[in-house]
């Protein structure tokens, strides 16, 4: 919302690439990016208007705890995020419907209040 028209293109890198260049002047990054989005497209890619570099040292939790989510029925306190589902988007979902999901089965069969109080 609010964009202006056009298309607008985001690129990731793989964690091997972006490990080795970490600490790669941002230019050369969006080069070499375009320059691969040009080749496995077969496409001339026209001449870029903006272009921003992220780096994220810390974004993959390894090894990944993969139990998806941690949850306390008598605190009633959960957490869940990528970093305890695989350190990626889907991580991330699937780490939430856990944590729902023990929350849920917390919760009395008879569909009575809270299980905390």
């Amino acid at each position: 919302p609010g964009r202006p028209a056009g298309e607008a293109w985001v690129l990731h890198a793989g964690p091997e690439w972006s490990t080795e260049h970490f600490d790669a002047p941002r230019e050369d990054v969006l080069q070499h990016l375009g320059g691969a989005l040009s080749e496995a497209a077969g496409v001339h890619l026209p001449e870029r208007i903006h272009g921003d570099v992220m780096r994220w040292r810390f974004s993959a939790a390894r090894p990944p705890r993969g139990d998806g989510a941690a949850y306390d029925a008598a605190a009633g306190l959960g957490v869940a995020g990528d970093w305890l589902n695989g350190s990626k988007v889907q991580g991330a979902w699937l780490a939430g419907r856990a944590l729902a999901g023990r929350f849920l089965a917390s919760l009395p069969a008879d569909g009575g209040g809270a299980p905390w109080g």
